[in-house]
């Protein structure tokens, strides 16, 4: 066994026993608790079981058993294909949901580490340097912030895809070009957002390393394999990309300005570490930053220790150095001040119009910034290290530029303002990259970044030190580091199983009350397990009639039953302690009691006669003129052809009334208003009336409209067309009046539609 490959064994086996003793809380727990929580993790537990026993871009493969009846349900959340490696011979040997996905999240910390000490080994042949670094990156404190993420933990391959592109400048054979086109892939088919950060970070290398050094024909050989690794995702991609557009999935600019990460977010020590310190930052969701102070400490050292200035300067180089110094300077007084204005003050969520405490942040953040970038520039050092395309300097400058993208679009500096626009804004530009609600994950590349830093400085300092010297020193960094990243590893347990899963096999099941994050989270790994389809859903989205049954579970309504007994023989699971979805169940006509445990009623309904509804029949009538209670300025958005505008009269208030005049009468058969995009503005209580003379009306319907509201998001999202059908009779006068409440969401119509004859 030569001395890499000792090294390699003796550094992969303290990654191993440094996780099993941070997790040394939860091993005897594998099988009955999910590490990280019981919610997004079963999400993803369920995702991994799901691609190991299912064909990958086969139909049945993103028809994941949730949500029912949507189809391509595995395009509401990650799909987690690049752990398929780990993950998949894990469950067949487990034969475990629970405990694969357990063993694939610790076995992401020893990767992690590997990836990074092959990288870094490859880059200064230093295994005490490649150690320390695999141990930084394996153990860093954002880990613990993305414990609940196990797609955000799995970053091994992006070390495994930097190797294969330094290797391939290295030696120019093609076979590391394989290796990076590989790993690139695998690591944006474990997480999509990785896709994009990591394109993005390799975009910089490409630059930095071939482009500034004019090597063209390896940039062309890079591109190539770049091109080739990603057609195993291009069907996918697309698929993504159909149902997104077909259910109207996307993300909302606030939104993503929410999960972006404040500036002083790099001072958040994410609380569950064991030595967690508050260093004064503003802390949001998914926004502790805090890179550590070993990491920081020990790369500064070394950096400082490896630096060698660039020989004898000409007094134009002397010049330029004391500018920028001034430059620097100068960018940091402003940095200050502008720290100090965010502080003083409260927070401003708002941008436009701009007052006068956040211009105070505002402009000299904007400074700062500018006189950094300007100091950059100047910096003969800077320059000289571009053109020699030095790895260490290309490292190091990465670390704050994908810090700048965590910023997100509109970067804040305690909560104000700091700059108009950030350099993620740019970044959603691109097709696609505005689903991505969370900049903050950026962080990642950035710690990817520090890390491999950390290790090519290490190393230069290391290899003009005897063997010993050196491992003893990265012992001791690997203690500190051991104590920035320490956290126990614990987890939450799922509720019990339901009392008969085998009478519910091959068939579809609903677990009530429905909407609860947890209940729906582990009814839907539940389902994975015990082999059925789930009318409950938990992901990253959900299917636009989900909100309709959300809104019916408040009620105990028979939209939570009618529409999936319609369809066929229907399972129900209901929490003892819930008697009004009980009450509900029981009223049911044929319903079967088939079992009960572990706080769980489980019933058989059978299929029911009632068919679910259809398109409207007949012929459409032309509406001649509206009139409306409210919004007058509007009501033509509802008649103009095009569901992407609207008329809406506000928070739902009874009274609110909309009127057509079909100018003739005619027989009118269905009334439909259609939601468009805004399939949450449904009306919860609704009357129907039709006149002849516009003054003595006849009501035609009168109640809820859930049932017809989610068989209209089930047939088409993007329309959504409410169909109401009434008893035929002749009319001239259409008019819509709603009778209930709601502080939440408006009452919209999208287009209305009268139709005549057809029954």
């Amino acid at each position: 066994m030569t001395g890499a490959t000792t090294a390699l064994l003796a550094s992969t086996l303290t990654y191993a026993a440094v996780t099993l003793l941070m997790a040394r809380g939860i091993i005897t727990r594998l099988s009955t608790e999910l590490i990280g929580g019981s919610i997004d993790p079963a999400l993803n537990a369920g995702i991994l079981a799901w691609n190991a026993t299912n064909v990958p871009w086969t139909q049945r493969w993103f028809d994941f058993p949730a949500f029912y009846p949507a189809t391509d349900a595995l395009t509401f959340s990650e799909h987690l294909l690049g752990l398929g490696p780990v993950a998949s011979p894990l469950y067949r040997l487990t034969g475990d949901v629970i405990v694969s996905y357990n063993l694939t999240l610790l076995a992401t910390y020893v990767l992690c580490g590997v990836g990074m000490f092959a990288v870094v080994r490859r880059l200064t042949g230093s295994a005490a340097a490649s150690f320390v670094a695999g141990f930084a990156f394996a153990f860093a404190p954002y880990r613990i912030v993305q414990i609940t993420h196990i797609q955000v933990l799995a970053a091994f391959w992006a070390p495994f895809a930097l190797l294969g592109l330094h290797a391939y400048l290295d030696t120019n054979r093609k076979r590391w070009l394989g290796v990076f086109g590989l790993c690139w892939m695998m690591q944006g088919a474990t997480n999509g957002y990785f896709l994009v950060f990591f394109s993005v970070l390799v975009g910089f290398w490409v630059l930095w390393f071939v482009i500034a050094q004019r090597r063209w024909r390896e940039l062309r050989m890079i591109v190539v394999a770049g091109v080739l690794a990603s057609l195993p995702l291009i069907p996918i991609l697309l698929r993504f990309v159909d149902a997104h557009a077909r259910y109207l999935l996307t993300r909302h600019f606030e939104e993503v300005r929410f999960f972006s990460a404040d500036v002083s977010a790099v001072l958040c020590a994410p609380p569950r570490l064991t030595l967690s310190v508050d260093y004064g930052g503003l802390c949001r969701s998914e926004g502790n930053l805090f890179p550590g102070i070993a990491v920081l400490a020990i790369c500064g050292v070394a950096s400082a220790l490896a630096w060698r200035p660039i020989g004898r300067r000409t007094r134009a180089q002397w010049g330029a150095t004391a500018v920028s110094t001034a430059l620097m300077a100068g960018g940091m007084a402003m940095l200050l001040i502008a720290v100090s204005a965010a502080r003083s003050g409260p927070e401003a969520q708002a941008l436009e119009p701009l007052d006068g405490s956040a211009s105070k942040v505002l402009r000299p953040f904007s400074w700062s910034i500018a006189l950094l970038l300007f100091a950059a520039a100047a910096s003969p050092s800077m320059r000289a290290a571009a053109r020699r395309a030095s790895i260490p300097a290309f490292y190091l400058l990465m670390v704050p530029i994908m810090w700048a993208f965590t910023w997100g679009p509109i970067p804040a500096l305690y909560g104000r303002p700091a700059l108009t626009q950030g350099p993620y804004a740019w970044l959603m530009l691109l097709p696609g990259v505005n689903g991505l609600r969370v900049p903050a994950r950026f962080w990642m590349m950035a710690v990817l970044c520090l890390c491999i830093a950390l290790g090519v400085t290490l190393g230069c300092v290391l290899k003009r030190r005897r063997p010993v010297v050196a491992w003893l020193v990265a012992v001791a960094g690997a203690g500190a580091l051991a104590l920035d990243g320490w956290s126990a590893l614990t987890g939450d347990a799922l509720p019990l199983s339901v009392p008969r899963p085998d009478l519910i096999r091959g068939g579809v099941a609903i677990t009530l009350p429905i909407g609860s994050p947890p209940s729906d989270a582990s009814a839907q790994l539940d389902a994975i397990r015990g082999g059925w389809i789930t009318v409950n859903g938990y992901s990253g989205y959900e299917a636009p009639h989900y909100g309709v049954l959300r809104y019916a579970t408040l009620n105990a309504s028979e939209v939570l039953v009618d529409p999936f007994a319609a369809r066929g023989d229907l399972n129900v699971i209901v929490d003892e302690a819930s008697q009004p979805h009980i009450d509900l169940v029981e009223r049911q006509a044929g319903v079967q009691l088939v079992g009960a445990a572990n706080g769980w009623r489980q019933y058989r309904l059978p299929m029911t006669d009632r068919p679910f509804l259809t398109e409207p029949k007949g012929e459409r009538v032309r509406i001649a003129s509206l009139s409306t209670s409210c919004r007058p300025e509007i009501m033509h958005l509802a008649i103009d052809g095009d569901a992407n505008t609207r008329w809406e009269c506000g928070l739902q208030k009874p009274g609110q009334e909309m009127t057509a005049d079909l100018g003739t009468p005619v027989t009118v058969s269905h009334v439909v208003p259609a939601l468009g995009p805004f399939s949450t503005d449904f009306p919860k209580q609704l009357v129907v009336d039709t006149s002849l003379d516009g003054t003595t009306w006849s009501e035609g319907w009168n109640g809820n409209v859930l049932h017809q509201t989610l068989e209209a998001l089930v047939r088409d999202a993007r329309v959504g067309r409410v169909t109401l059908s009434i008893a035929p009779r002749q009319a001239r006068y259409v008019r819509l009046r709603l009778t209930s409440n709601d502080d939440v969401w408006y009452w919209t119509i999208a287009e209305l539609e009268i139709w005549s004859g057809g029954g």
